[in-house]
């Protein structure tokens, strides 16, 4: 046991340093550069208008559009997403926009951000897998999983809300848990209160939410119960708070449809299914698609080992954990996958949209390579 707790605590190391490594190397990329536009007040509009006038643009004046700008605020910040991009909640841009102001506005400063954020998520994760589980090894080697799997690595170092996400899904389904197993009210009302900034985070939190109430349900047995009301007050209360930015993406509602037009492209289901495995073997290894297609086939043993986890997991644990980590998993991957098999599109395609399923199958597969 003392080997094992010292090559996970070797590995925690590993992740944790990853994250901090070569930010400025990595070319800083399209949404990127979206998340310092937002920082700097500026919107796309007033960026195009001054830049492409079809003569040489210096450096300076293109990094006029990548720092905050004196003369703006935050206000203008949520101004150029409500209008141009209200398919993005505000709250990590805002976020963005302060630590801009407070540490630069360069790559590594932009990316920073993000990577302290992925911080969070280990501890959270370990909270998660205690409330699931109470085993400490569950929750150590999830956190090892976390720290290392090229996925979360990945998302810490770019500069978009993804580790906050992360960090807001695990908090907010450890609420859940807890307020689900102690059936006390006041847990419901934290959970309303995690469930806002998950929401103002990212719109498919929205998935999450779906798939915590079938998990209460379900658990419930479809009864109208005390905990199912507490369940739907809380997710009432964090819909309420929302409803202030569902009311402006209503309003703007021809900016979300044209920013979210490339969800509806058709693809053929062959090509689908590649996607889907190259999401699947994200979680352990790390290449680049179109280098070499042929690795796509390394989604195999790693489904096998899904399925494997799985199954140990729903054989050896009460049917109150492994129903929330399959209703974790399903419900997002559901929502996504069904809407492109039904009506066709790529919103499957995004790997970053399924980052509720990838913790469920961390959690799943830590438990069986602790119990197994």
């Amino acid at each position: 046991m003392r080997w094992l707790n010292i090559s996970l605590a070797i590995v925690l190391a590993l992740g944790i340093g990853l994250r901090f490594t070569n930010l400025d190397q990595k070319p800083y990329w399209h949404d990127e550069i979206y998340t310092s536009l937002r920082a700097s007040g500026y919107t796309a509009e007033e960026a195009i208008q001054a830049l492409y006038h079809g003569q040489m643009i210096d450096v300076e004046t293109l990094l006029t559009y990548q720092r905050p700008a004196p003369e703006r605020t935050a206000i203008d910040t949520l101004t150029g997403l409500a209008t141009e991009e209200p398919h993005h909640p505000p709250l990590y841009y805002v976020m963005a926009r302060f630590w801009a102001e407070w540490f630069g506005s360069s790559i590594t400063a932009m990316r920073s951000l993000p990577a302290l954020i992925s911080l969070l998520a280990l501890p959270a994760m370990y909270w998660l897998c205690w409330e699931l589980f109470a085993s400490p090894m569950v929750g150590k080697m999830a956190m090892a999983l976390l720290a290392i799997s090229p996925i979360y690595i990945r998302y810490a170092q770019e500069a978009r809300q993804y580790s906050l996400w992360v960090v807001l899904i695990l908090v907010s389904s450890a609420v859940l848990v807890r307020a689900v197993r102690q059936k006390i009210a006041v847990n419901w009302g934290v959970y309303a209160i995690a469930m806002i900034p998950a929401l103002y985070c990212h719109l498919l939190s929205v998935l999450v939410v779906l798939g915590h109430g079938v998990y209460v349900l379900a658990i419930e047995r479809f009864r109208l119960s005390r905990t199912v009301l507490g369940y739907l007050l809380a997710s009432l209360i964090g819909m309420v708070w929302f409803l202030p930015w569902v009311g402006i993406a209503w309003i703007n509602q021809t900016a979300l449809v044209e920013t979210t037009a490339w969800m509806k492209q058709p693809l053929p289901l062959p090509t689908l299914i590649r996607f889907w495995g190259v999401q699947l073997s994200r979680l352990f290894v790390a290449w680049h698609f179109r280098s070499d297609s042929q690795l796509v086939y390394l989604a195999i043993p790693i489904l096998v080992l899904a399925m494997v986890a799985l199954n140990f997991l729903c054989r050896h644990t009460p049917r109150s954990v492994w129903l929330f980590i399959l209703t974790l998993i399903g419900v997002t991957a559901l929502g996504l996958v069904l809407p492109d098999l039904l009506w066709a599109g790529k919103r499957s395609t995004n790997i970053r949209y399924f980052f509720p399923s990838y913790l469920g199958l961390t959690i799943a597969i830590a438990y069986f390579m602790t119990h197994a």
